[in-house]
């Protein structure tokens, strides 16, 4: 049962503490199997336990070997209708990369890139030994930028970049007119004298302190706080 429990997790099919609450739960219940379990608790399909209880060795160990495809129909990772999708989308070379019949499947969302590698891994060993890149990368490798190792455009790049530096600092430094004019009369308005007011007897207040700090909105219609 632990190796059965193994080889889910490194078939990315089960999580160490999903394996835990597992081991629990047949301890709770011995009349269970372990595909009861992880069925019940919806972790995994009870066919596909079946498969790695009872097939997984027996296609591990023969020498001719099916599509991948046909092993995760098999497993019950995919469907009929889900394995006919990725024949055809690598038929019509939907991405233009001629991407393999497990990168369609990640990149659909029908199988975890952990389970897709373990079954590359332990049955078609002589893909990953072709390169030392990881096969599924080159979904991902065409949005990367390259870098040149042309003298003449790493000096036009450097240009570019200095220019475009150069360009948002100044826009940062220099305001622009509105917050310019917006300063001044704020400024003018904030050096005008200051007006009077007696001081109330019946309030106790002095309304010239009261109103120190203020200053006419009257004439301050477009003024606006996001500015600032």
């Amino acid at each position: 049962m632990d190796k059965l429990i193994h080889t889910l997790i490194q078939a990315g099919l089960l999580t160490e503490v999903q394996a835990q609450v597992a081991r629990h739960d047949l301890q709770v219940h011995p009349e269970m199997s372990l595909g009861d379990v992880l069925s019940l608790r919806g972790w995994a399909a009870e066919e596909t336990i079946d498969f790695f209880e009872l097939l997984w060795e027996l296609r591990h160990s023969q020498p001719e070997r099916s599509k991948i495809g046909q092993y995760l129909l098999e497993a019950h990772l995919i469907t009929q209708e889900q394995l006919e999708d990725i024949l055809q989308s690598q038929k019509h070379d939907t991405w233009g990369r001629s991407l393999r019949f497990g990168e369609i499947a990640v990149l659909k969302g029908y199988v975890k890139p952990n389970t897709m590698r373990f079954f590359v891994e332990h049955l078609f060993p002589d893909q990953l030994h072709k390169t030392t890149q990881n096969p599924f990368s080159r979904t991902s490798s065409t949005t990367r930028p390259t870098e040149t190792t042309d003298p003449t455009q790493r000096q036009t790049n450097t240009a570019k970049e200095t220019h475009t530096t150069t360009l948002t600092e100044k826009h940062q430094t220099q305001p622009s007119k509105s917050s310019q004019n917006l300063l001044s009369r704020f400024t003018a308005k904030m050096t005008l004298p200051r007006r009077t007011f007696p001081t109330n007897p019946t309030l106790g207040v002095d309304l010239e302190e009261a109103f120190s700090t203020s200053f006419d909105l009257a004439n301050a219609d477009d003024f606006d706080l996001g500015q600032f």
